[in-house]
């Protein structure tokens, strides 16, 4: 769990996982040199519970460095990631494992429902493949950080490149591009904060990273970037409708 000034959210995310079913785990807090208290939230936690641990990474706009941090003192054989504003819910540990190890399964997210700052639903994202391989996921990101899980005997040494935007989307694409498939648990098992205010600007950021990570990590040649980009726009515009609550319940690729 990445942190930087959540101190709002903190407190909800970090008790999601203390309520998970499944119960052996260890929570790894990176903070980012927070300035709004966040760290006595996570320094009160890791007190009160043995398996929480709270870890400190100064990094400016490097937040692949900051999760990268955790993934080198991470034990387990899967890892899972929690951005410090989402929620798991309860049973989505336990569910994720048990559908991973029937399946095989290297990298795994599950649905997600959206929420605003005041934890109120606006939307949902439940893809409809139980696959998605690499020209799905050129067009269209099916993973949401928070929802995700790797196997980490199957995807050793998963480390997040130097970027601001996007570090997250080409960790993935890099994982699919060994021929790792992500599986699909359709199940609305986390719950994904967006802050209204910022939407639009980071929207706009993520689509100029996306293509340097079409271009300089993917090497992908200019012509299909472009092509790749666009569809990705397009996408984009649909789904952010529903983030949002201007449209129906997310299924992409029907």
């Amino acid at each position: 769990m990445p942190n930087f000034n959540k101190g709002l959210f903190i407190e909800e995310a970090i008790q999601s996982v203390l309520d998970q079913s499944h119960t052996v785990w260890e929570l790894l807090i990176v903070d980012n040199n927070s300035s709004d208290g966040s760290m006595e939230i996570i320094q009160t936690f890791a007190n009160g519970d043995e398996r929480v641990t709270a870890l400190v990474h100064n990094s400016t706009g490097n937040p692949g460095a900051v999760r990268n941090a955790g993934l080198e003192q991470a034990k387990g054989d899967f890892v899972a990631f929690l951005d410090s504003d989402d929620v798991w819910l309860p049973t989505k540990l336990e569910k994720q494992l048990t559908f991973m190890k029937k399946r095989g399964a290297a990298i795994c997210t599950t649905g997600t429902t959206i929420i605003n700052e005041k934890g109120q639903v606006t939307g949902a994202y439940l893809p409809s493949l139980e696959t998605a391989g690499w020209d799905q996921m050129l067009v269209e990101n099916v993973v949401s950080t928070s929802a995700t899980m790797i196997d980490r005997h199957q995807c050793p040494n998963v480390t997040f490149p130097h970027l601001p935007y996007c570090q997250d989307y080409a960790t993935w694409m890099r994982l699919v591009q060994r021929g790792h498939l992500v599986h699909i648990l359709s199940k609305p098992l986390t719950r994904h904060r967006i802050r209204t205010r910022s939407f639009l600007s980071e929207k706009i950021q993520k689509a100029r990273y996306r293509w340097r990570v079409y271009r300089e990590v993917l090497e992908i040649g200019r012509p299909i970037a472009f092509k790749c980009l666009l569809r990705y726009s397009l996408r984009g515009v649909r789904k952010s409708g529903n983030y949002l609550g201007f449209g129906h319940i997310r299924r992409p690729f029907p």
